[in-house]
């Protein structure tokens, strides 16, 4: 939540294709900068994603802002992009109704009959044998809603070890830590996360201990530079929900840490970036072993051979 003392909020959103979600992310950020953190949610049974931020203060008048914007989208149309029926709404909303804004769009997640992600509010019990995690969104969150997320989480169920068996976790990028914690709870050990975000880290342990997860795993402020480099530090499975560039750019480093015959799950990385890093791992002895597209993104789990 913001320290600012001020009763109310400003809440910019801006409904679009879901194909120019990175595209109108870019244009809040050149906006109003880039300590915004916009969310994005995909509109029930529609096309159209809505892009949301923030912001105990606007930069300029709304006005000003609407006309900003408004140009802003005629040049990505004019680079080709779909921004057509879209819809900008600033609106100022008081602190104490701020949640209640975010409950219309945070909803329960459930992946298979294994895993449930609720926020604190829901009362939707989770189904025998099932992991429940509880997970409020804030000004600057990750939920598992956002696609390649939601990816992560469905490969850290699916490749979930059975009781006879062990696997261990790697988050390279944890932020709120939603991953490593789901993995924690569903068994794999030793888990791992980092990030080089000291408050992202802050946060995930918050998250852990309130998932009762703070004993099974451990978190850590640090880049993949500080990665070890010890051959027997391996994992079965390494979540890197990062973008493109840097998966491509890390490839070696990331590489190294999944154990002979275990899987990378690669995140975070837009379409038409995604053979290129097919290209850098593959290089690197893996194989694409599954993939799936939401909105304008594409993430992948490869093994390593």
């Amino acid at each position: 939540m913001p320290t600012s003392k001020t009763e109310t909020l400003w809440q910019v959103s801006l409904e679009a294709p879901a194909a120019s979600e990175e595209a109108v992310i870019e244009l809040f950020k050149r906006f109003f900068g880039e300590t915004i953190s916009p969310s994005t949610w995909q509109l029930h049974e529609s096309p159209q994603v809505k892009v949301s931020f923030y912001t105990t203060q606007l930069p300029a008048s709304a006005s000003t802002i609407r006309l900003q914007v408004k140009q802003g989208l005629l040049e990505l149309a004019q680079a080709g992009l779909d921004v057509s029926f879209s819809k900008l709404s600033i609106r100022k909303i008081k602190k104490e109704n701020w949640a209640e804004s975010w409950k219309r769009h945070f909803t329960v997640l459930t992946f298979g009959k294994k895993l449930m992600i609720a926020p604190s509010w829901s009362k939707r019990k989770a189904l025998k044998g099932m992991v429940r995690l509880v997970l409020d969104p804030g000004l600057s969150f990750g939920t598992g809603h956002h696609p390649t997320t939601s990816y992560c989480l469905s490969q850290i169920v699916e490749n979930a070890p059975g009781q006879d068996s062990k696997s261990s976790m790697l988050d390279i990028g944890c932020g709120t830590g939603i991953l490593a914690i789901a993995a924690a709870r569903l068994g794999y050990s030793p888990v791992f996360g980092f990030d080089n975000d000291e408050e992202a880290v802050l946060n995930s342990i918050k998250n852990a201990t309130r998932n009762h997860a703070e004993n099974l795993l451990t978190f850590k402020t640090m880049g993949i530079e500080k990665m070890s480099l010890n051959k027997k530090d391996v994992w079965s499975l390494v979540c890197a929900n990062l973008e493109a560039p840097l998966l491509i750019e890390k490839a070696e480093p990331i590489a190294a840490k999944v154990a002979p015959a275990g899987k990378l799950v690669a995140a975070g990385i837009l379409t038409h970036q995604f053979e290129a890093v097919q290209k850098a791992y593959s290089k690197l002895g893996f194989s694409l072993e599954h993939s799936a597209s939401g909105g304008e993104w594409t993430s992948g789990t490869f093994i390593k051979v």
